[in-house]
């Protein structure tokens, strides 16, 4: 059990919950305004392509790894914010996050409620590339414009940095 203080200086308990890092790709089309998006076959919602970071793994490679294994494109990781530069010759920079989320994950039959720790990633694909798609998780994936994901059945963080990626690009 954890303990934190509120805004208000009471004291707060807090069942610590399991934590689980994964990065996901928000795959954008800047010309057209539009972000490729998959129907996830266990939550019937449509997503983002991503997944759970493997052993050793850094956030970036799993992000990209994740977008291969579910669609069989091959990305290229695109910085819309400045990001000071401040690797040595000893300490490489790793490509910065969008942002990073913690979204809490319902408990299933199999799982306990959970935390994932989703390190956010903008992505640009090769326009003519074709979608070969993980048919165990994935049902469907196409490409939506930023007005069209609004109505989608997404959870609401997904619309939500959809929006935020697609603003910034307009400037």
């Amino acid at each position: 059990m954890l303990t934190s203080v509120t805004k208000t200086g009471k004291r707060a308990k807090h069942i610590a919950r399991i934590q689980h890092f994964v990065a996901t790709s928000y795959v954008y089309h800047r010309q057209n305004d539009s972000f490729l998006l998959i129907l996830h076959q266990k939550l019937g919602k449509w997503l983002s392509p991503g997944g759970h970071l493997e052993a050793n793994e850094q956030p970036h490679e799993g992000a990209l790894r994740e977008l291969r294994e579910e669609t069989g494109l091959h990305g290229q990781i695109v910085n819309l914010l400045p990001t000071p530069q401040v690797e040595t010759p000893s300490t490489p920079q790793l490509p910065t996050p969008f942002c990073v989320l913690a979204e809490t994950i319902p408990a299933s039959p199999k799982e306990d409620e959970h935390i994932h720790i989703d390190f956010v990633y903008v992505v640009e694909v090769t326009e003519a590339a074709e979608l070969h798609l993980q048919t165990d998780e994935v049902i469907h994936g196409r490409w939506f414009s930023s007005a069209e994901i609004a109505n989608l059945d997404a959870p609401e963080n997904v619309k939500q940095v959809c929006h935020a990626i697609s603003q910034l690009s307009k400037g």
